[in-house]
């Protein structure tokens, strides 16, 4: 489970570069801001949500009607200038009806760049440690939901150091 431990992350990577020494640890991923579509309309629609803003248009059906949303911000933590391979994989209808289809960025101080749906990226986390994921996307439903369902879409984001 996603966490929002930055503090205790940032405290455990400023004792691991102790004396301008490094030492290696495993990338962790923290949830700052979960993505979030808010309520929806119990209909067949899609709609979309901005990586960069978090604003949700309707692109089919209004199904989105909440103003109260969020733009998914997730962080890696890893040892400084180091390689990582990220994926933000889609999630397709798994027979609930429901299919996300992520966008956005993933970007260190080294590098920026967008998320392909279910293709790996590799960024060098840079002199900080850290790689962001800016995620935002599409969402069709397929189904008539339950009235009232919030829905935080159901995806996976993989990580690992670049062997």
């Amino acid at each position: 489970m996603l966490t929002k431990n930055i503090p205790r992350a940032l405290a455990l990577m400023a004792l691991l570069t102790l004396a301008g020494k490094s030492y290696a640890i495993a990338p962790q991923l923290y949830t700052i801001d979960a993505l979030d579509f808010g309520k929806l309309t119990p209909r067949l629609g899609t709609c979309e949500i901005s990586y960069l803003t978090g604003a949700v248009s309707n692109v089919v059906n209004d199904i989105c009607q909440s103003t109260k949303t969020s733009r998914g911000f997730y962080r890696i933590v890893a040892p400084k200038n180091t390689n990582i391979q990220v994926t933000v994989f889609t999630h397709t209808n798994d027979g609930n009806g429901i299919v996300f289809i992520p966008n956005g960025k993933i970007k260190s101080s080294e590098l920026e760049v967008n998320i392909t749906p279910s293709v790996m990226a590799t960024v060098n986390s840079g002199p900080s440690g850290w790689v962001d994921i800016l995620v935002g996307g599409r969402l069709d439903l397929l189904i008539n939901l339950a009235p009232g369902t919030p829905y935080q879409p159901d995806f996976t984001i993989s990580y690992d150091v670049e062997p």
